[in-house]
C-alpha cells in the first residue's frame, strides 16, 4: 500500500454527487456509499464502448484515485487520494464531461436546455462556491475535458483551472495553453 507521504502526487478529490460521474452510467449511490466499490470489479459500472471509449480518461483517472486508498489493490505509488485538502498538491474534479457531452448534448423531446448544459452550470456553481476554489481562484484544480466539445458551456468560467484536453483547437488561448 502506498502511504500518501511516499506518493509523487497527493490528490484531493471532490465528493461530487453521482450525477456528475458514475450516475451518468446508471450507478446509484447508497446511504453509506458515495462511490462504487473499486475493490470488486463487479461493483464498477462499465464505460460504454465504441467511439465513446476513446474519451474515457475521466472515468479511468477517477477509478485510479479511488483505488489508491484500497489496500488490496496493487498499484504504483504515483497519485494517491488524500482526505484532507490541505495535504493535496492538486484538486481533482471528478466530472465525466466527455460522457456528459456524448450522451446528453442533444435535446430530448421538448427539452429546451440539454442535461449536459445543466450539469455544467451546476458544476460551475458548486466549484466557485467552494473555499478551495476561492483560495487560489481554481488554479490548483484539475478538470478533464477529453472530448474536444465537452465543457463548452463552462470552460471560460472555469478557465483558471488546469484542463486535460485531447486537442487545443476548440478552446480559446486563455483557457488552453501550455
Amino acid at each position: 500500500t502506498c502511504h500518501p507521504n511516499n506518493a509523487v502526487l497527493k490528490v484531493y478529490m471532490y465528493d461530487l454527487p453521482p450525477e456528475f460521474h458514475f450516475g451518468l452510467l446508471g450507478w446509484k449511490e447508497t446511504a453509506n456509499q458515495r462511490w462504487p466499490g473499486v475493490d470488486d470489479p463487479m461493483h464498477i459500472p462499465s464505460y460504454p464502448g465504441g467511439l465513446t471509449l476513446q474519451h474515457s480518461m475521466e472515468y479511468w483517472l477517477t477509478l485510479d484515485l479511488l483505488a489508491s486508498n484500497v489496500p488490496s489493490i496493487v498499484r504504483s505509488c504515483s497519485a494517491v487520494r488524500v482526505d484532507n485538502s490541505s495535504e493535496a498538491d492538486i484538486i481533482f474534479v471528478p466530472f465525466f464531461s466527455s460522457l456528459s457531452y456524448n450522451r446528453h448534448s442533444k435535446p430530448l423531446g421538448r427539452q429546451k436546455v440539454v442535461l449536459n448544459k445543466i450539469l455544467q452550470d451546476k458544476l460551475v456553481k458548486y466549484l466557485v462556491d467552494q473555499d478551495l476554489w476561492k483560495r487560489y481562484g481554481g488554479k490548483n484544480h484539475l478538470i478533464v475535458a477529453h472530448h474536444p466539445n465537452s465543457m463548452a458551456y463552462s470552460r471560460k468560467k472555469l478557465a483558471s483551472a488546469m484542463f486535460v484536453l485531447a486537442d487545443f483547437g476548440r478552446y480559446p488561448e486563455k483557457v488552453a495553453n501550455i
